[in-house]
């Protein structure tokens, strides 16, 4: 039984590498100056040490949260390429692959929207931009979890399992008056 793939996986598929590709790009360009301030401080670098502080990463706990998060968030990146490819080529793990990343999305968003709330000091302004961006995020989330429940999408993956060649069922109706 040959699959069909719908014209939603098409879309569903590039749309989740094309938004994990973007979200990479916004993560390198919104954290480009805390990576590189932490990068030189792990190699020993303590001139960096006054600007890191001034960002709010002179806590060992923040610095943990920061690059724990910025971990989380690449790895939510590869699950979307990998689901996003899973889509596009009709990959028997690829709809459940997209259902886990979709809630894994929520659950990452949602915890640094927490630490952006818990974590900002008292007197400073809690940025817009990250809570922008996990909105974004938990939005694309929805989306693609609702579109692996459509029917279009469940019928390309229902006859996934049926691997070999069908075999002939003869009915008795079908037998010759011979036999």
């Amino acid at each position: 039984m040959q699959r069909q793939r719908p014209p939603t996986l098409l879309v569903m598929g590039l749309g989740c590498c094309a938004f994990a590709v973007l979200y990479l790009l916004w993560l390198l360009l919104y954290r480009r100056a805390d990576l590189a301030a932490l990068l030189a401080a792990t190699f020993g670098n303590s001139d960096v040490l006054p600007a890191l502080q001034a960002r709010g990463l002179g806590r060992a706990s923040t610095v943990r949260l920061a690059v724990t998060h910025l971990l989380v968030e690449l790895v939510l990146t590869g699950l979307l390429v990998w689901s996003g490819f899973g889509l596009l080529l009709v990959w028997r793990s690829a709809r459940w692959s997209a259902v886990a990343t979709a809630g894994f999305s929520i659950a990452a968003a949602l915890g640094h929207t927490f630490g952006l709330f818990s974590l900002t000091p008292p007197a400073e302004a809690i940025k817009v931009t990250p809570l922008l961006m996990d909105a974004v995020a938990v939005l694309f989330a929805i989306v693609l979890l609702g579109t692996m429940f459509l029917p279009d999408v469940s019928e390309a993956y229902a006859g996934e399992l049926e691997i070999g060649p069908q075999s002939s069922v003869v009915l008795p109706e079908q037998r010759p008056a011979g036999r």
